[in-house]
């Protein structure tokens, strides 16, 4: 995972942006609407505050056994104890038993100890390129969406075997949402840039006619890493759809086009206007401080005035002081005050983030 990807998804998800990872994918009516029921701040919380164990020889299935109970509802919760102790044990004690373990686990008859495995595969193992010959046979015989949904997240990272292709299948075929917005995410992985060609006007299709908010935003990501220029208009026209903006505008924020940057800027300008603006789009001035475009001065003097109008409210709301957060540090980079790469909290999780008014009302999604 490149570092741009790994501050983009950090940024999402300390801003609440679920919806871009595609967080939830387990809910099988929105498409993974839910919120995660562990992310990656609470799992390295829990990571720290676990209590060291010393596994016995045998400790690997006493510690599946353990993890298991982490699964409610066929989610697991990743920062749950069982889980974090057992993902520690593997990290410090790296093996090819163990790597062997985990993939017989991933066969088990039980559901829940089936989900851990998958979950180790994909986060603790994803160099593990021969798995994938395992995994990808068994996409065919889960009948469980969020087992299919794992597996999905398991083969992300490897390439071969017929990955690319399956989960090009599941993207047009899949009938749950949840599985066809982690096939999207396979896609999108930077494991399989080389598949760009076949992959990206899929990823369109999807964003522009997938019936579920999940699937078009894990489009929208996977157009912004695949940087499908066919996908600019689409894109700028999601910045509409309140479910999908926030994927819409990260993913413009990667592309060189004049268009691209204009969209955005343009609607934080209007925020400037009308007292509303959202977190995404203020979240990604960082980005486009590296377009050919960037103009320090005109940005500055935009976001000054979303500054004057947030200050007088900023209390009201979590994500009104989120707001200003983020514009003051874009003003205090734009001024050549630092780098300001520190995540802006934002106390109760949102699915989305919400234009932000002056007033401190947010606008919710539906």
């Amino acid at each position: 995972m490149s570092a741009f990807t790994r501050w983009q998804n950090g940024l999402v998800a300390a801003i609440g942006l679920a919806g871009l990872a595609l967080a939830g994918c387990g809910n099988k009516n929105e498409g993974g609407d839910k919120p995660a029921t562990g992310t990656p701040a609470t799992e390295a919380a829990a990571q720290a505050q676990a209590p060291a164990s010393a596994a016995p020889a045998d400790g690997f299935a006493a510690l599946l056994d353990g993890a298991a109970g982490c699964v409610a509802e066929g989610r697991l919760n990743r920062s749950c104890e069982g889980y974090v102790k057992l993902s520690r044990e593997l990290a410090q004690k790296p093996d090819k038993d163990a790597v062997a373990k985990v993939v017989v686990a991933a066969e088990s008859p039980e559901a829940n100890k089936k989900l851990v495995a998958l979950s180790l595969l994909a986060r603790t193992y994803p160099e593990e390129g021969e798995v994938a010959a395992k995994l990808l046979p068994r996409l065919d015989q889960e009948t469980d969406a969020n087992v299919q949904v794992e597996l999905l997240r398991a083969l992300a990272p490897r390439t071969g075997a017929g990955v690319e292709e399956k989960a090009l299948a599941l993207l047009g075929e899949g009938k749950e949402p949840a599985v066809r917005a982690a096939a999207a995410r396979v896609l999108s992985h930077e494991a399989h840039a080389g598949f760009a060609a076949q992959s990206a006007p899929k990823l369109l299709e999807a964003l522009e006619k997938d019936s579920a908010p999940a699937v078009r935003r894990q489009a929208a990501t996977g157009l912004g890493n695949l940087k499908h220029e066919a996908a600019i208009e689409p894109l700028i026209k999601s910045l509409d759809d309140e479910l999908v903006a926030p994927a819409a505008t990260f993913a413009l924020a990667r592309f060189e086009s004049p268009a691209a940057y204009d969209a955005i800027w343009k609607r934080i300008e209007d925020g400037a206007k009308t007292g509303k603006v959202s977190l995404s789009l203020l979240a990604s001035v960082k980005l486009l401080e590296k377009h050919p475009k960037h103009d320090a001065t005109k940005e500055l003097k935009t976001l000054e005035k979303i500054k004057a109008q947030l200050a007088k409210t900023a209390g009201a709301d979590q994500q009104s002081q989120a707001a200003l957060r983020l514009v003051e540090r874009s003003i205090e980079r734009l001024k050549g005050g630092g780098d300001a790469t520190k995540p802006v909290a934002v106390g109760a999780p949102a699915s989305q983030a919400a234009p932000v008014s002056a007033g401190g009302a947010t606008k919710k999604a539906p």
